[in-house]
């Protein structure tokens, strides 16, 4: 779900995200870049290019290879470098004698005096494609040829890119590779894998993913997370967010989570969910579903979202389809406790003792002091007459909580159903 999205007043293509203090108007990255490369955009501007720091060891004629400027993507930084480089190469340059260097391309003799050039400037390796691309040349050369850093190895924006791209091409075995780590394991457990591929199948947005732009991405400072927003279809926005399961000098990026809408919205997602936990309390249950729907086209992964639709159902005494949302809850975070107990619950109230008990100590593993957990299996051991083993339930519950009334009650009760039983005998 996202709010109504202005296009970019310059191309009428794009979206635009950045407002120019030059046009006075909303504008793309890449009319953006188209601009700037003059250098004649305001100062005030963020985006406009900066003054390079004092630097002694760049000489004149070669401060226009490098650039200072800001940039929200990877894949902004390459298109900008690529615009502005163009513009150099078109004009008469010191470096070869003040000749062109696009007209110098037009001869052999002239490629060999570019290569030569250029090979003894030592460019930064991400920028030798560039200039080999313009000058349709090859060959460069640079110290650097090892060198190994944000341009040259695999970023978290460039497999967001490849995994997007799978996504527009329903490759889905690709597609599910990106969910593993550096040793091939999957991050989340394989049937997770399988209930996230499927929920992306059914997603209108992907089914109708014909066109894809990098928006911006983003890297942790600690280098383990990292974010990518791309613009769908000229009107829509994905961002998927990555995990590196290497290290910090060696990144090996896997898929983590993904949400329609930009990355912002990550961050109300938890203020989004306390809106439906508050209608749940309220008995607002319309309220409550509305704003489920709504963030189901957003937080379409989110454990949390499905655990109270969940809750909704159960309040509605919808049990089936109560079932349903916790079983996923809990498939999307295989640590979701509450998940487990709920979906326990239901089996508990639908007499399917051995899946209840099964779910109560799966929820018992990840919280070993749930008292409501512990009760309830002690219930079900008092219905199948194992007495000795419903009494240990119900003293651990009081063990934990003393004034845990319910467990006080059934451990009084365990007597009678001890002498009902002689009786019917």
């Amino acid at each position: 779900m996202n709010l109504k999205i202005q296009k970019c007043a310059q191309c009428k293509k794009y979206n635009g995200k950045r407002f120019c203090l030059r046009l006075n108007k909303h504008i793309c990255w890449h009319c953006c870049n188209d601009l700037r490369i003059d250098l004649k955009c305001p100062a005030e501007c963020e985006y406009s290019q900066r003054d390079l720091p004092e630097n002694k060891n760049i000489k004149d004629e070669h401060k226009n290879l490098v650039q200072n400027y800001k940039t929200d993507s990877k894949a902004e930084v390459m298109d900008y470098l690529e615009k502005s480089y163009k513009i150099y190469l078109s004009k008469e340059n010191p470096i070869f004698n003040k000749q062109i260097p696009m007209i110098l391309k037009e001869s052999s003799e002239g490629k060999k005096l570019l290569i030569d050039k250029f090979s003894e400037l030592n460019l930064h390796i991400a920028i030798i494609p560039i200039f080999e691309k313009l000058l349709k040349i090859k060959g460069i050369k640079t110290k650097y040829a090892d060198t190994v850093d944000v341009f040259t190895q695999k970023t978290a924006e460039d497999i967001a890119v490849e995994f997007i791209t799978y996504l527009a091409e329903q490759q889905w075995d690709r597609v599910t590779d990106y969910f593993k780590d550096i040793e091939d394991n999957y991050l989340k457990n394989p049937k997770t894998v399988e209930l996230i591929i499927s929920k992306l199948k059914d997603l209108k947005l992907i089914k109708n993913l014909n066109y894809f732009d990098v928006l911006s991405s983003g890297l942790a400072t600690d280098i383990r997370s990292a974010f990518c927003t791309f613009e769908i279809n000229y009107k829509d926005y994905l961002t998927v967010f990555l995990i590196n399961t290497a290290s910090k000098e060696n990144p090996y990026w896997a898929i983590d989570s993904i949400i329609i809408g930009e990355v912002n919205l990550a961050f109300s997602e938890a203020d989004s969910l306390a809106f439906i936990a508050s209608a749940l309390s309220k008995e607002e249950y319309d309220k409550a579903f509305q704003l489920i729907k709504q963030l189901e086209n957003i937080y379409f992964l989110s454990p949390d979202l499905y655990y109270y639709k969940g809750l909704y159902f159960s309040m509605k005494g919808e049990n089936e389809k109560a079932l349903k949302a916790f079983e996923e809850a809990g498939i999307l975070d295989i640590n979701f406790a509450e998940a487990y107990y709920n979906q326990a619950f239901i089996h508990h109230s639908e007499k399917q003792l051995d899946k209840a008990k099964e779910l109560y100590n799966k929820c018992l593993d990840l919280q070993k002091n749930n008292v409501n957990a512990l009760n309830n299996l002690g219930t079900i051991c008092l219905y199948e007459k194992e007495y000795d083993k419903a009494e240990e339930y119900f003293k651990k519950c009081l063990s934990i909580s003393p004034k845990f009334k319910y467990a006080q009650d059934n451990l009084d009760r365990i007597k009678l159903f001890i002498e009902n039983d002689k009786k019917d005998k």
